[in-house]
């Protein structure tokens, strides 16, 4: 069962009530890749799904370590997780993450975002 949002963050509570625009999302996003394992977490995670195990395997970072990067790109929506009885698997949302991108790079053409909940092209 996938699960979009955990954690008891304030940005977490904000974006599953919808109660922030787009513009706050995008912060949350951008936030949450100002870090270096962060960002390497989400370039992993976007070639497959894994284990907090195998992503300490992978980076050479402590558990708790990553465990906390990975409880903060939950919280700004960017990996969902589904558990495999008693251990969790992440992956990106790709589709959020494209969401977030696509409003940037709309700005910069100058033309209007897609509408949230748009079909992806893909």
């Amino acid at each position: 069962m996938k699960q979009r949002w955990s954690g008891s963050g304030s940005e977490a509570k904000g974006l599953e009530t919808g109660a922030v625009g787009p513009e706050a999302e995008a912060v949350a996003v951008f936030k949450a890749l100002g870090h270096e394992a962060r960002y390497r977490i989400l370039q992993l995670l976007l070639e497959r799904r894994q284990f907090c195990g195998d992503l300490v395997a992978e980076l050479g970072l402590a558990q708790s370590t990553v465990s906390h990067h990975l409880k903060i790109l939950r919280e700004a929506g960017l990996v969902v997780t589904e558990e495999r009885g008693p251990w969790v698997c992440y992956e990106v949302d790709v589709r959020r993450l494209r969401a977030v991108l696509a409003g940037l790079l709309f700005q910069l053409d100058g033309a209007a975002p897609p509408a949230a909940g748009a079909p992806d092209e893909n």
